[in-house]
């Protein structure tokens, strides 16, 4: 799969942060946050080291989970963990920048 005019060694990244993505998603679903927290910490890492490939990266759909079946509630165990999960420098700094770069899309 190649997007735009990046080069292979930059696609292999981008493939790499799409696959961290899922995998997120899966520990999301199954509820085991542990892994979780583990691949996110990985992800915000990699994905800091490497932000000009954010823009290339396509965004993941939304789940729509009932809440009361297993995946609902294993989502919301996860969301009320995380709310008091203390976030890294890196985590922190991406949050921001992502923030940063969805106002420049909207307003520029």
């Amino acid at each position: 799969m190649r997007v735009g005019r990046i080069h292979t060694s930059e696609q292999i990244k981008l493939d790499l942060l799409n696959e961290m993505q899922k995998t997120i998603r899966i520990d999301l679903l199954s509820g085991n946050y542990k892994a979780y927290k583990n691949n996110l910490n990985r992800y915000v890492k990699f994905a800091s080291q490497n932000k000009y490939l954010l823009y290339e990266q396509k965004p993941i759909e939304n789940i729509r989970v009932s809440l009361f079946t297993k995946e609902g509630l294993s989502v919301f165990k996860i969301a009320i963990l995380n709310l008091f999960r203390k976030k890294s420098p890196e985590e922190k700094e991406l949050i921001n920048y992502v923030k940063k770069m969805r106002l420049e899309d909207k307003y520029c």
